[in-house]
Parts: structure tokens; C-alpha cells; sequence
């Protein structure tokens, strides 16, 4: 009797336990498309993001991630999150001219020396402020992303505002403002063309990023010198959703992709910054230039002149470059 009485309880233990498995097992699995608008050599950072999701929902939260490209235009990224066309983006609001605070948010010239200071700059209001006005045109804002210094590459030496204007340049946003103001020419186009035009002539230089997103765009090929003065430091981009999509996900899900959106912004960050210097050494070796104090000067007037233009946008745009301002008012660098 004993023994059958100890039989009848492990029975239940191990039912219980298959049961248990059978709930975990059972549990709805969300799937999601990422988009991004890096090129397939600089994604790393959306697919460790999405390694990292998978892993802390233990399977809940499953994402995709394509390149630039790859599903809708890079321009049309943010219709294709509010429509539902893709559910998730990694985008960089410079190519939404719909958007009020494209590149405000993305990298004002000059406005934060490293990626600490751009996140005193979110915690000021830039975050709520960027929040609001994504959902004015119906995406939820998950966090924004830390990209990378951006620094000039190109196919002759650039250490002088004067070296700049003989070249054409490929950026975009408010540093595409500073470098025409200062009678550069520059050439619009999307990151997965820039290694054509680049290799073919259509531009002399590029701004789109650090030495690590130089070197696996193979960019250095073609463009051996390498400024080492940052135009801004990082570059800002945003992780979005689709609001349906936010909303359809259990609070503990929503916990988990909001605290692995926020921690990707600085795993991406450090990686590249963890590769900069050494770069500098080995596939730059000899053709390093950077600007003098003078040329910084003429510079920095030029980026103030931007901020003020791209504050007459709006009171959304006007809100975020007084935000700007005061903190480089904290930070003395400012009157």
C-alpha cells in the first residue's frame, strides 16, 4: 500500500511537470520584422538586439532583421512602421522630411561631444519631446540608439575648411546644412548607395559614420583619409514600432523589448568605439587629418547657424534647440 501510495504521488509530480511544460510550450510566440537602414556590412547591432530579445523573452519575442533596403526605400521607413508594413524599424529621422525634429534628434553638428552627454541631453526632455511628435505620425518610440562618431572619409586629405570645398560630400540632415552653408557641395543619397558613389566618382568624401562602419562598408578602399574631428559625436538614431504591434504584447514583453532597445544603444556604441582607435592605427596608418582651432571655430559659428534654422520649423523643432542650447549653456560652451 506504501509503495502504491508512492507511485500515485510521483505520477502526479511528473504530470504536473508535464503539464507545466506543456503551458511554457503553449505560450504565443511574437514575431516581428526589423528593418533597418544600416546596409547589410553594419547590422550587427540590430541583430545582436534581436538576439539578446529572444533570449531574455526565452522565445516569447522572435524579430527579423533585414538591411536598408531590403523590405521599403530607407526614406519610407517610418509609413511602413505606422502602416504595419514592417513592424519594427532602426531607423534615423533625417530621411523623414515629414518628421518636425528630423535630424534635430538624429545629430545636431557639434552639439554633444559623446554619447554620456547625449544621454544628459534625453534626460532633459529631448526624450518625451522625440516620443510625442513620433506619434503624431502614429509609430511608438521605443528608445533612442546610439550610432556612431561621424567623421569624414575621402579620397584626398581633408585638414582645412578649404580642403572640404574642393570636394563633394555625402551626409545628410543637419550636417548636410552645416557642410552647404559652408559652400560644400554635397550629394543626397541613402547609406546602401554610398560604396557605389563613392567607387564611381559621384562623391569625393562620405559622413556617415566611425572607423569600424568605414572599414566593413569597405568605404577605406576607395577612401583612404580619414579626419579624425568628429562633425558630431554619436550619431542619434531611434528604434520604433508599430503601435498595434506595442500594444498586442503582454506588459512583461513590453518590459523586456523597451529594456533591450535601451541597452542596445550603448552595446552598438561601445563596439564601435572599442575598434576606433585602433582602426586609426592600422587601415588609416599615415593618412590621419583633423581640423585646427581655427577651422573649429568657423565650424562651431556654422552649426549654431543650423540650429537656429532648424528651430524655425516649428514649436516642437524650437522646444528641442532651446533644449540644446541650454545644456551646452551647462557645459560652457555656450553664452
Amino acid at each position: 500500500m506504501k509503495r502504491t501510495g508512492t507511485i500515485i504521488i510521483i505520477s502526479l509530480i511528473l504530470a504536473c511537470g508535464f503539464l507545466a511544460g506543456t503551458s511554457l510550450a503553449g505560450e504565443k510566440v511574437y514575431r516581428l520584422r526589423l528593418q533597418s537602414y544600416y546596409p547589410p556590412p553594419t547590422i550587427h547591432g540590430d541583430k545582436n538586439f534581436a538576439k539578446n530579445v529572444e533570449e531574455m523573452s526565452n522565445g516569447r519575442i522572435k524579430i527579423s532583421v533585414f538591411a536598408g533596403g531590403e523590405l521599403v526605400p530607407t526614406p519610407d521607413i517610418l509609413k511602413a512602421v505606422k502602416s504595419g508594413t514592417v513592424d519594427m524599424a532602426h531607423a534615423v529621422s533625417v530621411f523623414f522630411s515629414e518628421y518636425e525634429l528630423a535630424g534635430i534628434d538624429a545629430g545636431l553638428p557639434l552639439a554633444w561631444n559623446n554619447a554620456h552627454e547625449a544621454e544628459i541631453l534625453y534626460n532633459m526632455g529631448m526624450r518625451e519631446l522625440v516620443t510625442a511628435e513620433y506619434a503624431k505620425h502614429g509609430v511608438h518610440f521605443l528608445s533612442e540608439y546610439w550610432a556612431a562618431p561621424f567623421h569624414i572619409i575621402s579620397t584626398t586629405p581633408v585638414s582645412s575648411i578649404a580642403d572640404l570645398k574642393k570636394i563633394k560630400v555625402t551626409t545628410a540632415g543637419e550636417a548636410a546644412m552645416m557642410m552647404m552653408n559652408l559652400g560644400v557641395g554635397v550629394v543626397d543619397m541613402p547609406p546602401e548607395d554610398i560604396y557605389l558613389g563613392l567607387t564611381t566618382g559621384v562623391v569625393d568624401g562620405v559622413i556617415y559614420g566611425g572607423a569600424l562602419e568605414y572599414q566593413l562598408m569597405k568605404l577605406h578602399e576607395a577612401a583612404k583619409y580619414y579626419n579624425t574631428t568628429p562633425i558630431f559625436d554619436p550619431a542619434t538614431d531611434a528604434l520604433l514600432i508599430n503601435p498595434k504591434k506595442w500594444e498586442s504584447l503582454p506588459k512583461d514583453l513590453q518590459a523586456i523589448l523597451l529594456s533591450a532597445a535601451r541597452q542596445a544603444r550603448w552595446d552598438y556604441y561601445n563596439w564601435v568605439l572599442s575598434k576606433e582607435y585602433e582602426l586609426r592605427e592600422t587601415i588609416f596608418k599615415g593618412h590621419l587629418t583633423s581640423f585646427s582651432d581655427a577651422d573649429m571655430a568657423v565650424l562651431n559659428e556654422a552649426a549654431q547657424k543650423v540650429w537656429d534654422k532648424s528651430a524655425e520649423r516649428g514649436p516642437a523643432a524650437a522646444k528641442g534647440i532651446e533644449m540644446v542650447k541650454k545644456f551646452n549653456r551647462w557645459m560652457g560652451r555656450l553664452e
